[in-house]
């Protein structure tokens, strides 16, 4: 009962990238993608019935479940008389005071990914010269609007996920006197069954899914007025809630 108990779920991670060059004798183009991706390694506690306790209980993106039984997280502390009888609600069940941890928290891991397309392409030495001195002199003359001498564009896209705790059981009891639960799935199996939640505190929140991609373009023009670098990006990012 005094002491600290953590489950907790690992992350691996895989980085895979591959660029490719061609050139010939006035041009270059070159080409990179890749992906950085981290998957869950979840750990799991299962049993006919699982009981766990502690003094401070934490639990993160693990899976807990009771086969065939309760899946209890801590112990009840039930509402009683003068006399010590049970009190109960209008339902006739009994009156759920508070849980015996002292801090329980049902946490997330974050998982991070990120994938990129890279393309640029370009002139190259002498002719990188005489394509610059081309590009200047007939924006002087006003014979073009400028020659681009490079350009590159690409895209990269982040996302990041939290994953959850599961608590799945024919009946489930969780309790403590701060209770954190953040995005949590908590199921009763048994028809009829609860699945009930007690503390004094009790923060039941979200667990968030976000995707930020990036859209970019690099151009360098030379014209009449000497070399003009322009740059485009465009920024998305959308965020979604989990309950």
């Amino acid at each position: 009962m005094n002491g600290k108990v953590t489950i907790e779920s690992v992350v691996d991670s895989h980085t895979q990238s591959s660029s490719k060059s061609t050139e010939n004798f006035y041009k270059e183009t070159a080409k990179q993608q890749g992906f950085e991706k981290e998957t869950l390694n979840q750990t799991g506690v299962t049993g006919s019935s699982v009981y766990i306790n502690g003094k401070n209980v934490a639990i993160n993106a693990a899976n807990v479940q009771a086969k065939d039984g309760t899946l209890q997280v801590g112990d009840a502390t039930l509402a009683t008389d003068d006399s010590g009888n049970l009190k109960l609600d209008d339902n006739g069940k009994p009156i759920v005071l508070a849980g015996s941890i002292d801090n329980l928290d049902l946490g997330t891991i974050e998982l991070e990914n990120r994938e990129w397309d890279e393309k640029q392409k370009g002139y190259k030495g002498i002719f990188k010269g005489v394509m610059q001195v081309a590009g200047a002199v007939g924006g002087a003359l006003g014979i073009t609007d400028g020659i681009t001498i490079s350009k590159s564009q690409g895209r990269d896209t982040t996302s990041t996920s939290e994953e959850v705790t599961t608590l799945e059981g024919s009946n489930v009891v969780v309790g403590g006197n701060t209770v954190n639960a953040k995005g949590t799935q908590i199921t009763a199996t048994a028809e009829g069954a609860q699945a009930v939640v007690l503390g004094n505190n009790i923060d039941l929140g979200v667990a968030r899914t976000t995707t930020k991609t990036n859209d970019y373009k690099q151009e360098e023009v030379i014209g009449g007025e000497g070399i003009k670098f322009t740059n485009d990006s465009l920024q998305l990012l959308m965020i979604l809630r989990i309950m």
